[in-house]
């Protein structure tokens, strides 16, 4: 699978679910009303999106700080899509810059290479079982 997505539907969908996640329980994700792919695959995948979150970093999903979590978000969805590779890798690079710190955004590459890796990983498991 292929599904490029440009730039800019990333960025709408970061704000989307930014918008979602700083309102907590007054609006839930599930709640989200969108669109957007990235958006849509999140909403689908919340649960394992935020488990592979939370394992790449060693640490509980609420207490990673909200704009750094809800990039890793919309980067996971977009590797839930099938998005190419130096597509994605990009996208992490330039929205990590884009609105995090220096050393944030070097920390959130990392951390999004991580789930790459345990994604494919993840994928080639179930191949094989197939």
């Amino acid at each position: 699978m292929n599904n490029n997505i440009d730039f800019k539907t990333l960025q709408e969908a970061l704000r989307e679910i930014f918008e979602s996640d700083i309102k907590g329980k007054e609006k839930k994700a599930e709640s989200l009303i969108s669109k957007n792919p990235v958006v849509l695959k999140y909403i689908e995948n919340k649960k394992k999106i935020d488990e592979l979150i939370s394992w790449s970093t060693g640490k509980n999903i609420k207490i990673i700080p909200h704009i750094e979590r809800d990039v890793l978000r919309v980067l996971v969805a977009e590797i839930l899509l099938g998005v190419d590779e130096k597509t994605l890798i990009s996208h992490a690079v330039k929205l990590s810059k884009k609105y995090l710190s220096t050393n944030s955004h070097k920390f959130l590459v990392a951390i999004f290479y991580k789930i790459l890796e345990k994604v494919k990983d993840l994928k080639q498991e179930e191949e094989n079982k197939n």
